[in-house]
């Protein structure tokens, strides 16, 4: 089966039934997503499917089928002189030091990536709702809200000055 991934189509096995948390992890090697409960209910191993965030323990590979894949391992892409260059998600948590525990890191990032994406100015509410679907087992969430905050305000910021609005 065919499998576009991290913007790479790859051939996984043809299980339809198989779930795409053991397809990215076993089949594909790539370790960022991680284990948590394996019933959809911690949050740990959100990915993006068509830019939305995605539980992939809770997901089989007959419904990505023909939809891009994105995982954590994509969010660090290699830029000039093959120095790291990171989504702006990504580089917050370090620049919060919101890395330490790392437990729901990687599907924080993702789901508040995603939320940024499909609207760029989320109000309050919305970013604590998203926040808030992610277990998280040394209680950041309020600190990974204030993140996610700062970085809508920033993105929006740069957006405006980049369209001239901003003068």
């Amino acid at each position: 089966m065919k499998l576009t991934v991290n913007g790479q189509e790859r051939i996984v096995g043809d299980n339809p039934l198989a779930s795409l948390l053991w397809v990215l992890r076993d089949e594909l090697q790539l370790m960022g997503t991680p284990f948590g409960c394996g019933m959809g209910s911690c949050g740990r191993c959100i990915i993006q499917v068509n830019g939305q965030a995605v539980r992939a323990c809770i997901t089989s590979l007959a419904e990505v089928a023909g939809k891009e894949v994105c995982t954590i391992d994509a969010l660090s892409i290699m830029g000039d002189g093959c120095s790291p260059v990171m989504h702006a998600v990504n580089q917050a948590f370090i620049d919060e030091g919101l890395d330490g525990c790392t437990w729901c890191a990687s599907a924080q990032i993702m789901t508040v990536s995603s939320l940024l994406e499909k609207n760029p100015l989320p109000s309050s509410d919305e970013l604590r709702e998203e926040v808030a679907q992610i277990y998280c087992l040394c209680g950041q969430n309020k600190r990974i809200y204030s993140m996610a905050a700062r970085v809508a305000q920033e993105m929006n910021r740069s957006l405006a000055m980049s369209s001239g609005q901003g003068d």
